[in-house]
């Protein structure tokens, strides 16, 4: 069924790209986007050229068309626990209202909202009086118990934890046709996506001279007292934090921020090096070199901050189709692509439990 669709607080318009990544494109009318960043509207004029309006302030759409699905990612700084947590205290944290505006004057068929989890777990009467407001113009929540996904439990291994929350006018609401995706329990190994990547010496450390080397020498020494050897144990090093919080993961990429992305901050053992923008994309679902943010004269350092600001496609690609489904905007769900490509992927022992 052919739907319209706009996208507030855009980044790289990853939502939206799921979509196309469904084979939606053919049926999707890409209304408007809103993002005031300069770098952003770059790269979206590049990578979605369909769209048809681009606004760059929020609080200047007053005049954006209906959409019959409307996304918005509202900025999460407020609420992060890389920030400052002030949430509506921040002037960034009450921007949530002029989505709020704008469905109440368009309604659309479906609402998407998403944000990090620190929204639900430290502003939590925040969440709720924003679903609140969406159930009290007239939408079901179909995901209110269940508003938490980690990228890495639906097949992709990063440890990010965000917050999805998708509405439907209840008028329109299918009340059989949704579920929460479950989680698939196994991921890809993060070996799997960093071995085409450059490398230096397995379990070498960085140069000497380097103001990051101490950092990892000491990771791989809390390695070895577990019994990991860091040159075959994929052993993932914060080096951008401070020496006090400085850790180490295995096998797993943490959350990319939009800090360690800018500085690409992850050393990775087994690699001995730190982390490329190519991993970051890949860890993120990104379609491979879709994005080229030198074509758009956005520096890798720019882009790399804008995947860490950005969301995993694959949760994406589980989740809208029975959204969709649950609004009557499809008819069917598609093959489950993450879930089949993990099992397979399973066979030839390239994932991991999750």
């Amino acid at each position: 069924m052919p739907f319209s669709v706009g996208s507030e607080f855009a980044g790289l318009n990853v939502p939206v790209l799921a979509l196309k990544m469904l084979g939606l494109e053919p049926v999707m009318t890409e209304k408007f986007l809103s993002e005031k960043d300069p770098m952003c509207q770059r790269m979206l004029l590049w990578h979605f050229p369909r769209t048809q309006i681009m606004y760059s302030r929020v609080e200047n759409r007053n005049d954006a068309p209906y959409v019959d699905v409307y996304i918005t990612c509202f900025p999460c700084q407020p609420f992060s626990d890389a920030g400052m947590r002030r949430g509506a205290g921040d002037p960034r944290g009450r921007l949530v209202d002029e989505s709020l505006t704008y469905i109440r004057a368009k309604r659309p068929r479906v609402v998407l909202l998403e944000n990090v989890s620190g929204l639900y777990f430290r502003f939590r009467e925040l969440f709720d009086s924003v679903l609140d407001a969406l159930e009290t113009e007239g939408y079901t929540i179909l995901n209110r118990d269940y508003p938490l996904f980690n990228t890495k439990g639906h097949g992709i291994p990063q440890n990010r934890r965000r917050v999805i929350v998708g509405a439907v006018k209840t008028e329109f609401y299918q009340a059989s046709a949704f579920d929460v995706p479950d989680e698939l329990g196994d991921c890809i190994k993060l070996d799997a996506l960093v071995m085409d990547q450059p490398r230096g010496v397995p379990g070498g450390l960085p140069p000497t001279g380097d103001p990051y080397r101490k950092k990892v020498m000491r990771a791989f020494k809390l390695a070895r007292m577990r019994g990991l050897d860091p040159a075959t144990d994929l052993v993932v090093v914060d080096t951008g934090a401070s020496d006090a919080f400085s850790k180490f993961v295995v096998g797993v990429l943490p959350c990319v921020t939009a800090t360690r992305g800018k500085c690409r901050r992850y050393f990775l053992s087994t690699m001995g090096k730190n982390m490329t923008v190519r991993i970051m994309e890949r860890c993120q679902a990104f379609p491979e070199k879709f994005f080229q943010p030198r074509k758009c004269g956005v520096s890798k350092s720019v882009y790399g901050g804008m995947i860490g600001n950005s969301v995993s496609v694959n949760v994406f690609m589980r989740l809208w189709p029975k959204i969709l489904l649950a609004a009557g905007l499809c008819r069917r769900l598609p093959e489950d692509y993450w879930a089949t490509a993990v099992a397979t992927l399973k066979t030839r022992g390239m994932v991991q439990n999750s």
